[in-house]
């Protein structure tokens, strides 16, 4: 059957949704689909509004005839893949693995607002804030399916939007086999690498750790942005990983370093812990002292050699073609 991949991003671009586009066009059509991936990104070069249309006309030409719609964000794809999809008549399926919503408020108001407290401040939403909660709420209840890939966002968003529950489901990260033989740490490096942006909570994480560094001077904290290939050789000999933001649907990173056989320390304000809670230090991220006594609490050897142990005995795996098998059920459930 012919599938149709709506997209923000496509490798060789940054970004998690890049990656997510190529391995699941790839699982597709291992399983014997006919698949066309719209790319968002494809048309940044015209002026807001209107790449938003050619997309949209775009997805009305690619989308035709096709069995569903995925769609792997709920705003810059999401909203012109409903209208499509309304149009067609085909159904569409839209994967949520993050809130466009409570990063725009968060970057606006610079406060330490997590993902699962920025609903209730709606009564402080502009404008441009309502129309966006319009659009999600007609998504959530317009959509085929929904499948959020952790059941923390999926709670948080269905008090919220109060969607059908039979309509949604819970479609976890992709997660590799490992592949690398773990190695013991060069050092007590820790790593942070990422966006430089409000969330990230890069100046507080620069706090807390040059009051550890006072106590521990031996520490060290990497935050160089490296490609791909250079981050995850770097992630083999680090001693532990660092995701200061203040909240995550279900962190990547966090994925990455249990693969490298790096424990970490992350935001409690997640879907991380459903499937990693043994494996890393789960902290409120907006506290300063938290975090400080986190770092130094991985520098204890039996709490480091506790986490290292259930790390080395993860086991759990979930590959492009489990995750497009489990797409194509929930296509055929919800018809």
């Amino acid at each position: 059957m012919k599938i149709v991949i709506a997209t923000p991003f496509y490798t060789p671009e940054k970004g998690v949704l890049g990656m997510y586009a190529e391995g699941l066009e790839g699982a597709f059509r291992k399983g014997g689909h006919s698949v066309e991936t719209v790319v968002f990104s494809s048309f940044a070069y015209l002026p807001p509004g209107i790449r938003h249309a050619v997309f949209f006309f775009k997805m009305l030409f690619a989308a035709r005839g096709a069995r569903f719609i995925l769609a792997l964000d709920t705003w810059s794809v999401g909203q012109p893949a409903l209208y499509a999809s309304k149009i067609l008549r085909v159904p569409l399926i839209v994967r949520i693995g993050g809130d466009f919503l409570w990063e725009g408020f968060a970057h606006r108001t610079k406060e330490p607002i997590r993902l699962s407290e920025v609903y209730s401040h709606r009564n402080t939403f502009t404008l441009k804030e309502k129309i966006i909660a319009a659009g999600i709420r007609r998504l959530t209840r317009s959509a085929h399916k929904l499948l959020f890939n952790s059941r923390f966002q999926f709670d948080v968003w269905k008090k919220e939007y109060g969607f059908p529950e039979e309509r949604a489901g819970i479609l976890e990260n992709f997660t590799p086999l490992r592949s690398q033989t773990l190695a013991q740490p060069e050092g007590k490096v820790f790593v942070c690498a990422g966006r430089v942006n409000a969330l990230k909570n890069y100046d507080l994480l620069g706090r807390a750790f040059a009051a550890a560094k006072a106590r521990h001077p031996d520490i060290e904290l990497d935050t160089r942005s490296l490609p791909p290939a250079e981050h995850h050789k770097r992630l083999k000999t680090a001693y532990a990983v660092i995701i200061p933001s203040i909240s995550e649907a279900s962190s990547n990173t966090a994925i990455d370093a249990v693969l490298a056989g790096k424990p970490f320390i992350m935001t409690s304000d997640t879907g991380t812990s459903e499937r990693l809670s043994d494996c890393g230090i789960f902290i409120d991220t907006r506290s300063e002292a938290a975090l400080q006594a986190a770092i130094e609490k991985l520098l204890d050897g039996a709490e480091y050699e506790k986490l290292s142990a259930r790390i080395t005995a993860f086991s759990f795996t979930h590959s492009w073609d489990e995750i497009a098998q489990k797409i194509v059920s929930a296509f055929s459930r919800a018809r």
